[in-house]
């Protein structure tokens, strides 16, 4: 079995990835969250793409199963320890989910039917300019995070997930329609905070 990746472990890795990827090519990530959702998707999930250089930072010994259970990232352990008599490695250690729209709340309700220590959705959060000006944005990720925690609570009524398991959402956003992204984070245990400056 391997060992558990925590939160604070992905956190790290990821803005390290973060931090790599902009001093390679800040103007091609520009492209491509300002570009088609499709192109940022990609950016973030294709093979050896954003979230497994980020997954190998932490564990090389992770094997990646995309689209698994119709998750979109599924990462279970490379030995054998973890399958069952069937050939199916039940030893699944993180689960992402990636989600350009407006309902996240989807990507949660497939990390909740599944056991993992630790699962992650990344979500795009409306920019600065318009949660100012629109009052509908202006709470909107903080009413998805309530509604997270609420799902988390229904859930948990019918069938408890083991205490252990942590939630992350990552959430990116911009300072107006055109700008970078800066990055927050939330967990199920906390409010968003600020966590990475622009790019």
């Amino acid at each position: 079995m391997a060992s558990k990746i925590s939160k604070n472990q992905f956190l790290q890795a990821f803005s390290d990835q973060w931090d790599q990827e902009v001093a390679i090519d800040k103007e091609e990530i520009s492209e491509k969250y300002n570009g088609s959702a499709i192109k940022w998707t990609n950016f973030m999930l294709a093979p050896d793409g954003f979230i497994d250089n980020v997954v190998n930072r932490i564990n090389k010994n992770l094997q990646r199963k995309p689209e698994w259970w119709r998750i979109d990232l599924v990462y279970t352990s490379r030995d054998s320890s973890g399958t069952d008599s069937q050939g199916f490695n039940l030893d699944l250690q993180l689960l992402v989910e990636h989600e350009n729209g407006d309902f996240p709340e989807e990507e949660m309700y497939n990390l909740i039917f599944f056991r993992s220590p630790l699962k992650v959705i990344i979500f795009r959060d409306y920019n600065d300019d318009d949660r100012g000006r629109k009052t509908k944005y202006g709470k909107w990720l903080q009413n998805k995070l309530n509604e997270f925690s609420e799902m988390l609570k229904t859930a948990n009524a019918f069938h408890s997930e083991d205490q252990g398991t942590q939630y992350l959402f990552i959430i990116w956003a911009r300072r107006n329609e055109t700008g970078p992204v800066y990055w927050r984070w939330a967990t199920d245990q906390s409010e968003p905070l600020e966590w990475r400056n622009d790019t």
